[in-house]
């Protein structure tokens, strides 16, 4: 045939955390769903049409709040974790929030001018997350399987700006809602369109 390649990659963000009701910064820190984030997905799987997982391969970043969501939305199915998918590290940061760190020198300093190039101490920068997932995407794409990945908003808003920059949007316009993601089809390796899922 003509040797076109497509390729359907799937991804989704895991459902509504403590971590997320509190406003902290959890990265890998291994914050649970919720009892209203598990009540939300399991709200959103009767109304919304998740994409079958029919011909998919289907990862996760091994937290436990991908783990619940994948299972709430599929339930018991085999898949692989993708620990390079796992949300940014916030370092010392991790599960505190802006009110109990505003003072804090470090955190300030982390707040100033670019804040995507800025390291958390001890953790890492959005730019080394952005690395860190593209990397582990690149060798997905390479591979032209469909997949499905349940992970976080940082990975997710990373991917859907790298491939579609829109100079209009901020990087956290590109962050779906819990439970939220996109479906992004590449074809011949080179990311062609992208559309919102649930549908």
């Amino acid at each position: 045939g003509t040797g076109v390649k497509v390729m359907k990659l799937y991804i989704i963000r895991h459902g509504r955390t403590t971590g997320n009701e509190n406003f902290l910064y959890c990265g890998w820190d291994d914050t649970p769903l919720s009892e209203g984030g598990i009540e939300q997905l399991k709200e959103m799987v009767n109304t919304k049409e998740y994409p079958s997982l029919f011909g998919l391969k289907v990862y996760t970043s091994g937290l436990t709040r991908t783990e619940q969501t994948l299972k709430i939305i599929y339930g018991d199915v085999e898949h692989t974790v993708l620990e390079d998918f796992k949300e940014m590290y916030f370092g010392d940061f991790e599960g505190k929030s802006y009110e109990q760190m505003k003072d804090d020198e470090a955190f300030q300093k982390w707040c100033e001018g670019d804040n995507l190039a800025n390291v958390c101490p001890n953790g890492e920068s959005a730019y080394q997350m952005a690395n860190r997932v593209l990397n582990a995407l690149a060798k997905l794409v390479e591979a032209n399987e469909d997949c499905l990945i349940v992970c976080h908003g940082g990975p997710i808003a990373a991917i859907a700006m790298y491939f579609f920059p829109d100079d209009e949007k901020e990087w956290f316009n590109y962050q779906p809602l819990n439970g939220e993601g996109y479906v992004i089809e590449f074809i011949n390796g080179k990311a062609d369109n992208i559309k919102r899922i649930p549908y």
